[in-house]
Order: C-alpha cells, then sequence, then structure tokens
C-alpha cells in the first residue's frame, strides 16, 4: 500500500462559532464542517479520529495476512481483501 497522503494524525473537532474546524497536532485546520448541530459534531468526531481508524485498519490488515498466511484460511484471505479494499478506499486509491 502507498503511503499517506493526509495530514498527520491525531486530528481534533473544534468548536469554531457556527462552524466546527478539523485541527491537526500541529494547530491546522484539517478540514470544516458548516454548521453546530449535534449531528455536525458527530459527523466531526468521525472525521477527527479518520487517521487513527485508517492505522488501526491497516494494523489489522497485517495480522490478519499473516493469520491467513500461517493457517491457509479462506475466510481470513477474504477479510485481508475487505480490509485492504477499505485502506485504498480511505487513501483515494480505488
Amino acid at each position: 500500500m502507498k503511503n499517506n497522503k493526509h495530514t498527520p494524525g491525531p486530528w481534533k473537532a473544534v468548536s469554531q462559532g457556527y462552524d466546527i474546524g478539523i485541527m491537526s497536532k500541529l494547530g491546522f485546520q484539517v478540514s470544516k464542517i458548516q454548521g453546530n448541530k449535534r449531528d455536525d459534531f458527530a459527523n466531526a468526531r468521525l472525521i477527527a479520529a479518520a487517521p487513527e481508524m485508517l492505522g488501526a485498519l491497516e494494523l489489522c490488515c497485517k495480522y490478519v495476512a499473516e493469520y491467513a498466511e500461517a493457517h491457509e484460511c479462506l475466510e481470513s484471505f477474504k477479510f485481508y481483501d475487505e480490509l485492504a479494499k477499505l485502506i485504498n478506499k480511505a487513501k483515494g486509491e480505488l
């Protein structure tokens, strides 16, 4: 899989008046959501968690691949393929 091209995490959601900013650990605005309702904050928290979730998916994918190889487990190979698709989608590689 290719290198990440997004701003490194962690990110956090920060209220900015009537909007919500997604901020990097260095204080740069990564993204902005217009609105300040409950579902807007939920969306912002999900976006802010994206870099860490991507890292967890990549780690999980690595272990599933090792397990599938060691045990020649068809279901694990299928699960690996699904994880790889999600990772590639997140990275814009599909």
